[in-house]
């Protein structure tokens, strides 16, 4: 699949220049939202990411691990700014990522590409009031 690295080094060029153009927050958050559009234009790239399927897709494993590097640094960069919850890492922003997109793809024709990994994106930000998920538990 040499598309699917083709357009996932694309992705990556393009983090590179957001983190150097962007603040940390504002470069998170336009990854985010580059990474879901990229990932609605090839299923195959959200696939690409997820482990096991990788290997599946022959998505050379430096590249995967290029993704990883570069989600968790900007992920470390955006929470340091206070943009984005402390107590989430890369493992959690990526199955985020692709569940948020597979979310949308499974709300069927007529919905907005993007609605639901918005949502997601906003509940990546931290809250002013208590997370009640711990609550729903006990």
């Amino acid at each position: 699949m040499p598309w699917c690295a083709a357009r996932t080094t694309e992705l990556l060029d393009q983090a590179a220049t957001l983190a150097a153009d962007r603040s940390p927050a504002q470069a998170f958050f336009a990854f985010w939202t580059l990474a879901v559009e990229q990932a609605h234009r090839s299923a195959a790239l959200c696939d690409a990411f997820t482990p096991g399927t990788a290997q599946q897709l022959r998505m050379p494993e430096t590249l995967r691990a290029r993704f990883e590097r570069t989600l968790a640094d900007m992920l470390k960069a955006a929470q340091a700014a206070g943009a984005v919850r402390a107590d989430l890492n890369a493992n959690d922003v990526m199955a985020l990522l692709s569940a948020s997109v597979l979310a949308d793809q499974r709300r069927g024709p007529g919905g907005q590409p993007g609605r639901l990994a918005g949502i997601v994106a906003d509940a990546l930000r931290p809250s002013t009031q208590p997370s009640t998920a711990s609550e729903a538990t006990t």
